[in-house]
């Protein structure tokens, strides 16, 4: 299932000349594996984190909560505090 800004790419993409389209593809690629998956990944950590700082949540809420596992939703917290503890 595509989502909206999925099916822009793509048409973004598709309205190109195909040697343009070559160029923008390995841009894109590059820019999500460098900059927009790693972002993504901390604002899940730290998401994580502000949720389960809320009164009566834990790992196990926020998974029924969002259909996830409870260990993911303790590795990310963990990960969120330990990136935390190294930035401070």
């Amino acid at each position: 299932m595509s989502t909206d800004w999925e099916k822009r790419l793509w048409e973004e993409l598709g309205e190109l000349p195909e040697e343009e389209q070559i160029v923008r593809a390995g841009e894109w690629i590059v820019g999500i594996t460098r900059d927009l998956l790693p972002a993504l990944g901390n604002l899940r950590r730290d998401t994580v984190l502000k949720v389960l700082a809320r009164p009566n949540w834990d790992a196990t809420r926020l998974a029924e909560t969002i259909g996830s596992r409870r260990t993911t939703n303790t590795r990310l917290a963990e990960e969120g505090r330990k990136r935390r503890r190294e930035a401070a």
